[in-house]
């Protein structure tokens, strides 16, 4: 999911970030749901901002030149992002170690007032034309059944003896749309024609499946522990490494992602046997694909500048070939 991304952004955004709260403090009619909703706010990535909250901003400014008309948008993203990563970690049973001193209860209440409730109202609530506002309200629900089916397979193949890789990558295209959907609602919003909006939706699908194969590359790689390895997940190089071994590797690396599940140990040497493999650099060049195909639609929505060296920035920052060296 949208878990732990690598910060994407150029630069902070305050003013974005604030949306999402007024509407909360406007719109939730109790006292305690306002202050569960508030304080798991708290929680949206802080330092720089992440696309799901600068997306729309730049979409719609690429186009119109202006920004403000966007922020609903961005308090949507922010929902999005929020509701999405709270299932994803009660899903895994990383609840307890991501979201301490919220049960299980609060968090699964949380998550679907955060897809659902906050954002039909925010969308019914748009500046814009009955017609505008229809294609963006099916945009939006037709973006969460997409997530909805890449997280639904990912969720089947955990834990498989062997995954084809191109079910992987379906599943991570699938639950990563996100930033897709935002920019095509924010192209919407923006009057654009349909070449265009489709132009800024290919955009924002490559880029939003680059950085979540880079996010599952840096949880493999690089992070201290893997919280992949330790839930059984099969992201994309654990597919390949399976897909390329003869049944007697096979056996032993399934072995030894199981055992990995529970021993910081056992990560390791899974790390090494991976590495050993060279799917770290197939997946940094996949990685590097998408993000092509992201610059390419880009090119094609040509947005305005400043926005469009702002969206490339997005796009650059996706890329591992540099963590990728010595895989």
């Amino acid at each position: 999911m949208t878990r732990d991304t690598p910060c994407l952004s150029p630069r902070p955004r305050q003013d974005a970030r604030s949306a999402p709260w007024s509407f909360i403090e406007a719109h939730s009619p109790a006292g305690p749901q306002r202050r569960l909703l508030h304080s798991l706010l708290g929680h949206f990535p802080a330092g720089e901002s992440s696309p799901y909250a600068e997306i729309p901003l730049l979409v719609h400014g690429g186009i119109t030149g202006r920004e403000e008309e966007a922020l609903p948008l961005t308090a949507l993203g922010q929902f999005l992002y929020l509701g999405l990563d709270i299932s994803d970690d009660v899903a895994d049973g990383d609840a307890g170690d991501r979201w301490p001193g919220y049960s299980v209860w609060e968090l699964q209440l949380a998550s679907s007032l955060f897809v659902s409730a906050l954002p039909q109202i925010l969308l019914a609530e748009l500046n814009t034309s009955a017609d505008i506002r229809r294609k963006i309200q099916r945009r939006f629900a037709n973006g969460l059944l997409e997530l909805a089916a890449g997280q639904q397979m990912e969720f089947r193949m955990t834990g498989k003896p062997a995954v084809r890789p191109q079910d992987v990558e379906e599943s991570v295209r699938g639950k990563s749309s996100g930033v897709a959907t935002l920019a095509s609602l924010a192209a919407l919003l923006a009057g654009a024609k349909p070449d265009r909006i489709n132009a800024y939706e290919d955009m924002g699908r490559g880029l939003g499946t680059a950085a979540q194969l880079a996010t599952d590359f840096h949880d493999l790689f690089r992070a201290p522990a893997s919280r992949d390895l330790r839930n059984g997940t099969r992201t994309l190089p654990i597919a390949l490494a399976l897909g390329q071994s003869s049944p007697t590797e096979q056996g032993r690396l399934l072995t030894l992602l199981k055992e990995a599940e529970s021993s910081l140990s056992k990560q390791e040497k899974t790390r090494a046997v991976l590495s050993s493999k060279g799917v770290g650099r197939f997946t940094a060049f996949l990685i590097e694909l998408y993000c092509e195909r992201a610059r390419k639609s880009l090119n094609l929505a040509a947005p305005r500048k400043p926005y469009r060296e702002r969206l490339g920035a997005y796009i650059d920052k996706a890329s591992l070939f540099g963590a990728a060296q010595g895989l």
